[in-house]
């Protein structure tokens, strides 16, 4: 079964691509997020080194490695079906406020094994990314949820 990353956008997101993916999180400081999860700087610099990117669907991956799968979703019908989906939770008020301006979703699907991983350091890089630029709310795996500046480390209660 796999794992959501999932970001609530309220500024319209139209398309996607890597390109525009990597440039978004080019700033990101890989050797310091890994070491929270206890990853050493070469496995750091391994991982880049052969790490792939796909952009339709657009992914990212390595070989014999499940691919991280990045999803848009503006068209209406969908996004209504993933709004309605989430205020049926047990939601903080500011998050449920959130829900009434949403025009995109984003959904970022791990692996289960990707979990605890870069894989899953470079998703909410992308989340973080997304939220910070187009005034997102980011749901975690877990079903905490998180933005960008004032709950980045701390989920929003």
């Amino acid at each position: 079964m796999p794992n959501h990353i999932t970001i609530y956008l309220t500024q319209n997101l139209t398309q996607l691509s890597v390109e525009e993916i990597n440039s978004g999180i080019s700033a990101a400081d890989w050797w310091t997020l890994g070491e929270k999860f206890d990853i050493e700087e070469d496995a750091v610099d391994d991982f880049w080194d052969t790490l792939k990117w796909s952009d339709s669907p657009i992914s990212f991956y390595q070989e014999g490695v499940r691919p991280v799968q990045i999803s848009l979703y503006n068209e209406e019908k969908r996004l209504k079906e993933e709004i309605e989906e989430t205020l049926q939770r047990n939601l903080p008020n500011s998050v449920r406020k959130h829900m009434e301006s949403v025009t995109s979703v984003v959904i970022l699907e791990l692996g289960i094994s990707q979990s605890n991983t870069l894989f899953e350091i470079v998703a909410f890089e992308i989340a973080y990314w997304l939220a910070d630029t187009k005034h997102g709310l980011i749901l975690s795996p877990d079903g905490l949820w998180f933005d960008h500046c004032d709950n980045r480390w701390q989920p929003i209660v």
